[in-house]
């Protein structure tokens, strides 16, 4: 990895330098260009940009086992200005010799890398190409289980394969698959840099929440954005073997913004499909700007938060799409305006309400686009404090109107509502029951003390129709505080219209 600083110089007189090439080295990519660094520090016309090199750094493990060497830290040898540094050992020893100049610091790189070199020892430019190295890839096994991650059968030939190999992710998936989950646990700390690689070896692993399932990472959510150690590591995530089969990717409340300015340049792992931009919480933070372009690439797109401030939705591949957060007029007629093309599942979740968002809300569920796309629908309110609200339950009752008075009702195949329902919405849900020709799957989500009344008026209804019918407490979650039966995902959603 080399490192750059920059001369500003404009009238050719030399006006200042800066340090801007440290995130630059950073984030692990090609060197950057004159006219990058002109558009990075948008300097005006006349100003000149000249790259000056101010230090190198490349990556090396001892040679060992295979397997050991891939769990240790990695030494590092490198230059900068006029010091020389090298890093041994698991315990983070650090040498520094200062030279006369950064030319003399150079040389003494040179030469200590020649030496290096005459020893067998393989040198990389990057963390990423050197855990590369010591990890076992066989990307025929690899692209077998691409077509079908979790079929028993094909991790069971990968893990015997990465066995043989001497690699511990054969162990990893063999004890998974054996629901060894103690033992798992154990393993995945023991393994944790030589599974982790890049991130595991810059101190970044607090950054990050991951989900493992067979062997694998199946989720990962960005806790701290904190730039820009946030891009690094979400950079080194994609490119793990043990991230190949990633399926979802999101961020911890107050962290919608980081996620979504890391996004750009991302190689998403080709299965990772789903975007969680915040936590569903009972206190909703963060701010939710216009998404990215590259949001678009996600089949299933949530984005949570505080505030909404969307102008547009460029997502162009989204056939999932739920919001959670304060309610929005603007969102409600952005989305009556540009709804993706793709997008059949909708949902709304909000923390409040505002009964003047009624015909904005009404025009949108009549809406043509929305009628003609839509097929499974969500209006869900959640309340941050236990005291009821009754302009929340106008939102659910509100939305109802406006699917009875469209010509999205004969097209509805799933519809959820909650989590504060007036037995008066119900009832009227059940007045105009022949105008929800298509539907299929009912689920209420209501306080305890109306769940028996509201599946009383809907279960006749139901029978007679052949509606699959659910009727849960709003108060169930999950472990990680989500609300159960968040059925808008593209499993759980046509899982629902199976029934």
């Amino acid at each position: 990895m080399k490192h750059y600083d920059v001369k500003i110089a404009a009238d050719e007189t030399q006006v200042v330098t800066t340090s801007a090439y440290r995130q630059r080295a950073l984030d692990n990519v090609e060197e950057p260009e004159a006219l990058w660094w002109r558009e990075r520090l948008q300097l005006a016309e006349g100003v000149r940009a000249e790259l000056m090199l101010r230090g190198e750094r490349v990556y090396y493990v001892e040679p060992s086992g295979h397997a050991k060497r891939a769990n240790r830290f990695p030494c590092e040898l490198g230059w900068r200005d006029d010091t020389l540094e090298q890093v041994r050992g698991s315990d983070r020893d650090v040498t520094r010799t200062t030279y006369a100049d950064d030319d003399a610091a150079r040389r003494a790189f040179d030469t200590a890398r020649a030496a290096l070199e005459t020893r067998g020892v393989v040198l990389f430019d990057d963390l990423a190409a050197l855990h590369e190295a010591l990890v076992a890839r066989e990307p025929a096994l690899e692209a077998a289980l691409l077509q079908a991650p979790d079929d028993p059968e094909r991790l069971s030939v990968y893990a015997d394969w990465l066995t043989q190999q001497d690699d511990p992710r054969g162990g990893l998936i063999a004890r998974s698959l054996a629901g060894h989950e103690r033992v798992l646990e154990r393993a995945l700390r023991a393994y944790r840099r030589h599974l982790l690689g890049p991130i595991a070896w810059r101190g970044l692993d607090g950054m990050l929440e991951l989900s493992w399932r067979a062997g694998f990472i199946r989720s990962a959510t960005l806790l701290d954005g904190a730039l820009p150690d946030a891009r690094v590591a979400l950079r080194a995530l994609v490119a793990l073997p043990a991230a190949l089969l990633l399926e979802e990717l999101g961020c911890a409340d107050g962290e919608q913004m980081a996620l979504l300015e890391v996004l750009p340049g991302l190689a998403l792992p080709p299965l990772l499909s789903r975007a969680i931009v915040g936590r569903s919480s009972e206190r909703p933070y963060g701010y939710v700007p216009t998404p990215t372009p590259e949001l678009g690439h996600f089949r299933e797109v949530h984005l949570r938060g505080g505030y909404f401030a969307i102008e547009r939705l460029p997502l162009e591949r989204t056939e999932t799409l739920c919001f959670s957060g304060r309610f929005d007029v603007e969102l409600l007629r952005v989305l009556a305006r540009d709804l993706p093309a793709r997008t059949r599942r909708l949902q709304l979740s909000y923390h409040s309400y505002d009964p003047a968002g009624r015909e904005p809300l009404l025009s949108l569920l009549r809406s043509p686009r929305v009628a003609q796309q839509i097929v499974a629908l969500s209006l869900r309110t959640r309340r941050l404090t236990s005291i009821y609200s009754e302009n929340t339950e106008k939102f659910v009752r509100h939305g109802v109107d406006g699917v009875l008075a469209g010509e999205l009702a004969a097209r509805l195949e799933s519809l959820e509502l909650g989590d504060e329902v007036a037995l008066s919405t119900i009832k009227r849900l059940v007045r105009h029951a022949r105008k929800l020709a298509s539907l299929r799957a009912l689920r209420i989500f209501a306080r305890p003390e109306q769940r028996a009344g509201i599946e009383a008026l809907l279960e006749p209804m139901a029978s007679a129709r052949g509606i699959a019918l659910e009727v849960l407490a709003s108060v169930e979650h999950d472990a990680r505080g989500v609300p159960t039966a968040e059925v808008l995902t593209n499993s759980d959603a046509e899982t629902a219209l199976d029934d």
